[in-house]
């Protein structure tokens, strides 16, 4: 049980957090434009790759395999993710994408051998992914 004081009770919403995560949270706050209600419609599930043991990996596979940096992104899963921070798992995401004019676009795999080499590997697998197939892709 923590007290409020009656003059911090405004005509606005009420926050009902001990002092000490109200602090953290106003610095937060404070420090940031964007708030989360700007970006909620954006919020989905995660990744949705079909196919997760060829796009997400350890350290030591993205070593072995040589993958090239620049399509190695960190990526914390939820069950790591806790209340002020992240307890990182060492897991990474094959991401051959980056942002262009029109949103996220796909990169020329032909400048990245290592890492096309691993998804031509296995290349039946993730043409049998159910949006894939749906989409009519190749």
């Amino acid at each position: 049980m923590f007290r409020f004081k009656q003059m911090d009770l405004g005509i606005e919403h009420w926050s009902f957090m001990p002092a000490s995560v109200q602090a953290v949270f106003d610095k937060i706050d404070g420090s940031s434009k964007i708030r989360l209600s700007h970006l909620k419609e954006r919020i989905y599930e995660g990744f949705i790759t079909g196919k997760n043991p060829v796009f997400f990996m350890k350290r030591d596979e993205v070593t072995s395999l040589r993958i090239e940096p620049e399509l190695i992104k960190p990526v914390p899963k939820g069950k790591n993710v806790r209340r002020y921070m992240t307890k990182w798992n060492d897991e990474f995401v094959l991401f051959p994408h980056k942002r262009g004019s029109k949103g996220t676009e796909c990169v020329d795999l032909s400048k990245y051998p290592n890492a096309a080499n691993h998804l031509q590997q296995h290349k039946e697998l993730l043409l049998k992914r159910k949006y894939v197939t749906e989409a009519g892709k190749k």
